[in-house]
């Protein structure tokens, strides 16, 4: 099962700065990656077990972009649990990190 949502926000701050900001809080849980469509992007990953995840990417397209994605065992019980401790995670972590404001659900990046 993969579940996937994504924010639209805004920040005063630039991608380098945002960078230095989330190692600061949470190093080496940060890394850099190229999308051939969408370019650029932040990612960090959150294992729950051996088989299931949690993937969180900021690209800057247009703006910028927070993509959660969950990777979870088809039958997992543990599924809903582990998709709300990655948007809390991401709530009360990420976006004060990067000084994001007005989060708004999106489709901009599929």
């Amino acid at each position: 099962m993969i579940r996937s949502t994504e924010y639209s926000f805004k920040t005063p701050l630039s991608y380098s700065q945002m960078r230095t900001l989330l190692d600061e809080r949470h190093p080496g849980q940060w890394s850099e990656g190229d999308s051939s469509r969408y370019g650029d992007y932040l990612a960090s990953e959150i294992r729950f077990t051996s088989k299931e995840n949690g993937v969180i990417r900021i690209y800057r397209t247009k703006g910028f972009y927070l993509k959660l994605r969950l990777f979870c065992e088809d039958r997992s019980r543990h599924a809903t649990a582990y998709w709300d401790r990655l948007n809390t995670y991401v709530m009360n972590e990420v976006a004060p990190a990067i000084q994001a404001s007005e989060l708004q659900p999106s489709s901009e990046i599929d």
